[in-house]
């Protein structure tokens, strides 16, 4: 079921993509030209390249999920509780990117990461000698 939401996901961005291309860079007319003046180049690449691997990376994944190592378990609020815990610690982290900027932000994003998947070990190990982050000294 995962691997056919994320192959939907990524066909989905592949279709928006080439639906940006063909209208509303066509109308700013930045669809076409030389390299230099064709903004449409790069996004045609990407999703062309995303087109050309997505099928790959989905045939290898169902080939290594064979027997009892494929995944059965349904999605519900427990085995969703983590990633979207992770997607709001992230979205805090983007939030505190303004206030604080990137060189404060981002060890303490990492330390509560760490925290989180219980790897509090690493936490000291990585603030020993470390001066950014404070509350590195309460661990």
């Amino acid at each position: 079921m995962a691997d056919w939401v994320v192959l939907i996901f990524f066909v989905a961005v592949v279709a928006l993509g080439f639906q940006q291309i063909l209208t509303s860079m066509v109308k700013q007319n930045i669809a076409s030209g030389d390299p230099y003046s064709n903004s449409a180049s790069y996004p045609r690449a990407v999703s062309v390249l995303i087109l050309i691997f997505l099928p790959l990376a989905f045939l290898t994944s169902r080939w290594e999920k064979t027997g009892a190592e494929a995944i059965t378990e349904n999605l519900t609020r427990e085995t969703l509780k983590r990633p979207l815990s992770v997607a709001v610690i992230f979205v805090v982290f983007l939030q505190a990117l303004p206030v604080l900027g990137y060189h404060l932000a981002a060890p303490e994003i990492l330390i509560v990461l760490m925290l989180y998947v219980a790897c509090a070990g690493c936490v000291k190990f990585c603030c020993q000698g470390s001066p950014s982050p404070s509350f590195c000294l309460y661990l």
